[in-house]
Parts: structure tokens; C-alpha cells; sequence
């Protein structure tokens, strides 16, 4: 047991996530629930759309139906849940919020220098 695994080692305080990020993943969501130790659903939005063939098109209708239905799951099953979303998309994150996400993620290392390197490279030809 995971669980009595963690705590043994002064790890009561991790907690186990799992990914869902393609058709696979939602279609088994009930299954994965109901795995022990799992504390929290992750919903990778970006790879889900990659999964059905509408790479980055996250306000896609079957991309926000899927999304939908991995929230329903998890609120009919009592599973905390969450969103690795992409920074300052507003629209996605405020789906999120609406769908009654217990946590998000948004950005990541990269994403947040690339977006620094925009703006300052949009400033530096504002001015010049």
C-alpha cells in the first residue's frame, strides 16, 4: 500500500496525483477513481485536445465536452480535481473555475520566459 509506503518514510504529507490527458484516460476515469491513494485528477487539456485530433483548439466543442465529463466524474465520485493550463489564457481558466476545479497549474518555467521575452522585445520596438 502507497500509502502505508509514504508514511513509513515521512511522507504522509505527498499526495498522488494522476494525469489524464487523452480519450483513454477519460473513458477509464471512473476505473482510475477508484484506484486507493489517488488524492487528485490532473486534466492535461493540451495533450487531451492532442488526443482527439484538435491540438491547442482547447475551446473545441469535444475537447470542452470532454473536460466536462472528466469535472462530472469527479464531482459524482467526491474527487478533488484539477487543470495544467497554458499562462494568461483567461477564457480556459475561467472554464476551470466555472467547472469547480479544486486546483490549476498555470505555466510553467518556459511558458513564463517566453511570455518576460515577448513583452519585453514588444517594448523595446514600442520604443524605438
Amino acid at each position: 500500500d502507497i500509502r502505508a509506503c509514504l508514511r513509513e518514510c515521512g511522507g504522509e504529507h505527498i499526495r498522488i496525483i494522476s494525469k489524464i490527458e487523452n480519450r483513454e484516460g477519460v473513458d477509464n476515469l471512473e476505473e482510475i477513481l477508484q484506484v486507493p491513494g489517488i488524492d487528485l485528477v490532473m486534466v492535461g487539456p493540451n495533450d487531451l485536445s492532442a488526443s482527439i485530433g484538435r491540438l491547442g483548439d482547447l475551446r473545441h466543442s469535444q475537447v470542452m465536452a470532454l473536460c466536462d465529463r472528466i469535472a462530472d466524474t469527479c464531482k459524482a465520485m467526491g474527487k478533488p480535481f484539477g487543470a495544467s493550463l497554458g499562462p494568461g489564457d483567461e477564457a480556459t481558466i475561467r472554464d476551470w473555475i466555472e467547472r469547480g476545479v479544486n486546483m490549476l497549474g498555470c505555466g510553467d518555467d518556459i511558458s513564463y520566459i517566453s511570455m518576460g521575452c515577448r513583452r519585453t522585445f514588444q517594448l523595446i520596438q514600442s520604443l524605438g
